[in-house]
């Protein structure tokens, strides 16, 4: 990736060191210079940024933030209505589970508590799992 060949340079120049050879820059160079030195640090944290959101989007769905087309509104509700799992429809849309349960409350098939107990556990298996984390977290075994 290519930025990350750009944050190593200017790590390397923060640290007085030439880029390319690695050697330490003399007392004389700009780089060395405290302003100068804070700039391109400032840019180092930009570039890192910039890549954590590319590397976050890179792993959403093919679909995400796409306008939703009517057949795949109609296969959403016939999916819906036949008890598919959230996160199985998600899988089969290309869409992220937040992004069907949000379309599933706007299409007025459940409400948001309801889209929130529909999660990729099931809906029988959402209390067992919620029960067992609070006993847990209360010192019960399990």
């Amino acid at each position: 990736m290519e930025l990350d060949k750009y944050i190593n340079i200017i790590e390397l120049l923060t640290l007085g060191k030439n880029p390319h050879t690695e050697l330490k820059l003399g007392e004389q160079d700009l780089f060395l210079n405290n302003e100068i030195n804070r700039a391109l640090r400032v840019a180092i944290c930009g570039l890192k940024e910039l890549k954590r959101k590319e590397e976050k989007y890179s792993k959403l769905p093919k679909n995400n933030g796409k306008l939703w087309i009517i057949d795949e509104e109609d296969k959403l509700i016939d999916e819906f209505n036949m008890g598919e799992k959230i996160d199985e429809i998600a899988r089969n849309h290309k869409r992220t589970v937040g992004a069907i349960r949000s379309k599933l409350v706007h299409m007025g098939l459940v409400e948001v508590g309801e889209a929130i107990a529909r999660s990729p556990f099931g809906p029988s298996k959402t209390l067992d799992y919620c029960e067992q984390n609070i006993n847990y977290k209360n010192g019960e075994s399990q």
